[in-house]
């Protein structure tokens, strides 16, 4: 096949590295703004999800949230009237909405870490799993009968037929794991430096024996 001499040259353009790189960037410029508007609407979402939560109740103080399936998941520490900036414990709230009103549709809690150095919990709903719980700074140790400072940065939850999910961490602070479809949670491990340990090296109760809501009241 005869290719003339103009053909030729486009050719040559067309494969260039520096214009296969430019229209690579320029279909990076179309397709962002749509994610980006989709993320900005998910997050405007979650926003107005939890005015209206903390419009409802001055109990909780929200730490973290998440637009799931429909669904605004939010992670919030229950005050402890008597400390400020301490909580009693920890409580996932699924929002949903109908029209323009909000309502919980599901509702779960979790002990602080304690002397273990961490907790969890499971809420199985709305085709998802919810995992969350907090962490401390020290586990105990059962060799010296005594809490040894720990330094925790990542929880892998294990579910089904070994498979796992992670999720960063970190020292006094509460975690969510929000994985879709209802999963069989068979145990979790948190590692950081120098600390590996799983739930199931502390506790024996099954993670999936109560996975069903509570009531869904705030008080």
């Amino acid at each position: 096949m005869y290719l003339s001499k103009k053909t030729s040259v486009f050719c040559r353009v067309v494969h260039s590295p520096t214009v296969i790189l430019t229209i690579y960037a320029i279909l990076c410029l179309l397709v962002l703004p749509g994610c980006k508007q989709q993320k900005n609407d998910k997050n405007a979402e979650l926003a107005d999800a939890e005015k209206w939560f903390a419009s409802q109740t001055s109990r909780y103080d929200v730490i973290t949230g998440e637009t799931r399936n429909n669904h605004n998941v939010i992670l919030v520490g229950d005050k402890n009237p008597e400390v400020e900036g301490l909580y009693t414990s920890f409580r996932v709230f699924v929002i949903q909405k109908d029209g323009d009103a909000y309502s919980v549709k599901a509702a779960k809690t979790v002990e602080t870490a304690m002397s273990a150095g961490f907790s969890a919990s499971v809420l199985v709903t709305d085709g998802m799993t919810i995992v969350f719980g907090d962490i401390a700074d020290g586990i105990y140790d059962f060799s010296s009968d005594k809490i040894v400072p720990a330094e925790f940065s990542e929880a892998r939850v294990i579910y089904d037929d070994g498979k796992d999910a992670t999720t960063v961490i970190s020292n006094n602070t509460p975690y969510m794991l929000i994985l879709d479809g209802e999963v069989e949670v068979k145990d979790i491990e948190y590692s950081g430096d120098g600390t590996n340990v799983k739930y199931s090296d502390y506790f024996s109760n099954d993670l999936m024996a109560d996975a069903a809501s509570e009531e869904t009241g705030f008080e």
